[in-house]
């Protein structure tokens, strides 16, 4: 098929780099992708994704969600940090196993997950342009699939050893998706042009969606629900971006004052179980005897139960690129307590003006932050009615609209190539 003649075809096909995907999924990284990939093919389009994996794990051969699904081990699995095995995930890429079975799926476009995916996608064009160095010479039409960088987190803010990655892979993409306003004005302070004097890379917004799976479980009826709502609960990853440790000082304090009645801690996601984890975890249970702690990653219908049973659910980062979870409890009525100034990216979606999610100062100290959180729990008027709306609107953003924007935005910078190859073919 040769690219570049009369514009891409509807149905496109699109090779996703992405060192997490569905092997052993450690944080929304794996599950936004795998959301995305799975709703790109509910659009009829074909998806081929590369990525990483723990050593051991074996990637099955025909996974639900992707057309062709390529898994390469890592030694390292369970950060995204600089500490990954992201030289490990190019090398693999870099293969010639992969390059071959890439090439021959022939993408129309490349979409890249983080900084994670720019070297993998450097090698893939690199190979392409080698493969096709005769046809480059006489048609133009044959150049390398454009990067769509789909930026989940910009990680320099918290680790700077990313930081000239991201500033590279935002400059190298045609196009650059990431999940919230905020993210969006400090890429643009990275890149230096966010005084809109200089021009700078196509930068957009697209919020992640509620996914499917979470969505086709029934929301309660916050009203109906109120008795059994008796969960205070924390839903993040233990990794100190996520500040799990001020929840666990929250607890304490509220504890301290005598402040839990009937309230029930609850803390889940992933690294509970590690070193940091555990040890967290034994504070809270010091200081509530009645907490429930899950050290497992939970499937959708786990996260609906804790949700569905969730008087308020505490996001305890000043920073956020989004919080996926925050959406995953107004789903099932549950309303939230983030960091307020948009500084969480949900909030882009749940509108605290719209009392659509309680926002506060989190920097403030653990003794206020209690006190709100007393505040709250005080009002289960205030508890329901926000939950309410935080599920109305939750419910009304999901992966077919996610992916409806994904695929226009993407044919649109695959049809500029193509008009570029034209010009340059005809020249």
């Amino acid at each position: 098929r040769a690219r570049g003649r009369g514009g891409p075809p509807n149905r496109m096909r699109l090779l996703v780099l992405a060192l997490e995907f569905a092997a052993s999924t450690f944080s929304g990284n794996g599950v936004y992708c795998q959301s995305q990939v799975r709703a790109l093919r509910g659009l009829g389009h074909d998806v081929m994704v590369v990525s990483g994996g723990p050593e051991g794990c074996e990637p099955e051969p025909e996974h639900e969600h992707a057309s062709l699904l390529l898994q390469i081990p890592l030694p390292s699995w369970g950060t995204l940090d600089s500490s990954c095995s992201h030289r490990e995930f190019a090398a693999g890429v870099a293969a010639s196993a992969i390059l071959s079975a890439i090439l021959s799926f022939y993408p129309d476009a490349v979409l890249g997950v983080d900084w994670h995916a720019l070297r993998p996608y450097q090698a893939m064009k690199a190979a392409w342009e080698a493969t096709h160095a005769a046809a480059l010479r006489d048609a133009p039409g044959c150049r390398a699939p454009p990067l769509v960088y789909m930026n989940y987190r910009l990680h320099g803010r918290t680790d700077p050893a990313c930081q000239a990655l991201e500033v590279e892979a935002l400059g190298a993409s045609a196009l650059s998706l990431l999940l919230c306003r905020a993210d969006r004005r400090a890429a643009l302070d990275m890149l230096g042009t966010s005084d809109g004097l200089r021009p700078g890379p196509d930068l957009r917004v697209l919020l992640p969606p509620l996914r499917s799976d979470l969505a086709g479980i029934g929301a309660p009826a916050a009203a109906a629900l109120a008795p059994r709502r008796t969960f205070l609960t924390c839903a993040v990853r233990v990794a100190p971006e996520k500040a799990p440790d001020r929840f666990v000082e929250l607890v304490e304090e509220l504890a301290h004052r005598g402040a839990l009645g009937n309230l029930t801690p609850l803390i889940c996601g992933s690294g509970w179980g590690g070193a940091w984890g555990t040890s967290l975890a034994a504070r809270l249970l010091a200081a509530a005897p009645q907490a429930v702690v899950h050290t497992r990653f939970l499937g959708p219908a786990g996260l609906a139960e804790i949700f569905a049973a969730t008087l308020l659910n505490v996001h305890p980062c000043e920073q956020d690129a989004y919080g996926m979870t925050i959406v995953e409890a107004a789903s099932q009525g549950a309303p939230s307590l983030v960091q307020g100034g948009g500084q969480v990216g949900a909030t882009d979606l749940l509108d605290p003006e719209a009392g659509e999610v309680f926002v506060a100062d989190l920097a403030q100290g653990i003794p206020g932050l209690a006190a709100e959180v007393e505040r709250l729990v005080a009002d289960p008027q205030a508890l329901q009615r926000v939950g309410a709306k935080a599920r109305e609107k939750a419910r009304s953003w999901g992966e077919v609209d996610n992916a409806h924007q994904l695929a226009t935005w993407v044919e649109a910078v695959v049809r500029v190539q193509a008009a570029a190859q034209e010009r340059e073919s005809s020249s």
